[in-house]
C-alpha cells in the first residue's frame, strides 16, 4: 500500500484538500484516482519517504499488471521513454538491430493507450538477435518467446507488472511494415484515431481485468484500419 497526500497546486500556500488515499500504487482504481487528480491540477506525495509521485507538470505513468486493462490519455513522456529504450537498444544489438520504432497507442497522439511502451525492432537475422539473449536480460529486456509467426517478444518491467513490449520482427518484412503503417496512418487520419480510442475507452472500462477479451474485441477494428493503412501507405509510394 502506498499512502498518499494530495493537495491543490493553484491553491495559495499548496495546502491539502483531500484526505490520504491509500491504495496499491499500480492498481487500476489507483490510476484512475491518480489521472483525475492530475486533470484537476492537484498533485501526490507518498508521505512514506516525501517523494512526488505525480504533479500536473510532469506525469510519467507506466506500467500494468499482467492480465488487466487500463487507458490513459496520451503522454509526450512516453515519447521520451521510448526514444530512450530504443537507443539501449541499438547500444545492446548494434548491427543486428537495424532499426526500431516506437509503434502501437503510445505513439499515436490524441488517442487513449494503455500505459506499455511498444517498440518494434527490426532486425537482419532471428538467429543473431536469439544470440543475444542472455545481454538482453542483463539490461532488461526479458525474452517472451515467438508470440506471433515471424516475430519474437521480449518484456520489460518487474515482477507482474510489464512497462515495455518489444516486438522483434525481421525488418522491411510485412510484420514491420502492418506496425509502422497502422502508427502512421492513424496519426495521420483524426477520425479513425478518434473511433479507435472510444472502442479502447469502452472496452477497457468494461473488461479491466480481461486484457484477452479486450484485444479480441479490438480485432475487427483494426484490421479494417490496418486494411484502410496499407492503401494509404501505397498511395504514398506511388
Amino acid at each position: 500500500m502506498v499512502e498518499c497526500l494530495v493537495w491543490d497546486q493553484d491553491a495559495a500556500g499548496s495546502s491539502p484538500v483531500a484526505s490520504t488515499i491509500k491504495k496499491p500504487l499500480l492498481s487500476t482504481k489507483a490510476r484512475e484516482v491518480f489521472s483525475l487528480l492530475n486533470t484537476l491540477g492537484c498533485g501526490i506525495i507518498n508521505l512514506k519517504n516525501r517523494d512526488l509521485l505525480m504533479n500536473k507538470e510532469a506525469l510519467m505513468s507506466l506500467g500494468l499488471r499482467r492480465g488487466t486493462v487500463f487507458v490513459e490519455p496520451h503522454n509526450t513522456e512516453w515519447e521520451v521513454n521510448a526514444a530512450e529504450t530504443i537507443s539501449k537498444l541499438h547500444s545492446i544489438l548494434q548491427d543486428v538491430l537495424v532499426d526500431a520504432q516506437h509503434i502501437g497507442s503510445t505513439a499515436i497522439k490524441e488517442i487513449f493507450a494503455k500505459p506499455i511502451i511498444d517498440i518494434v525492432a527490426g532486425v537482419s537475422d532471428f538467429d543473431e538477435l536469439l544470440s543475444k539473449n542472455s545481454i538482453l536480460e542483463e539490461n532488461g529486456f526479458i525474452f517472451r518467446g515467438q508470440d506471433h509467426p515471424r516475430q519474437y517478444l521480449y518484456v520489460c518491467g518487474e515482477n507482474d507488472i510489464r512497462t515495455h513490449h518489444i516486438h522483434a520482427v525481421l525488418y522491411d518484412s510485412e510484420e514491420w511494415n502492418n506496425y509502422v503503417d497502422m502508427r502512421d496512418y492513424l496519426n495521420c487520419h483524426k477520425e479513425d484515431a478518434e473511433a479507435y480510442s472510444k472502442l479502447k475507452e469502452s472496452l477497457a472500462k468494461q473488461y479491466s481485468d480481461d486484457r484477452e477479451t479486450y484485444t479480441a474485441l479490438k480485432s475487427d477494428l483494426i484490421g479494417e484500419i490496418l486494411s484502410k493503412a496499407r492503401c494509404w501507405r501505397k498511395d504514398q509510394r506511388a
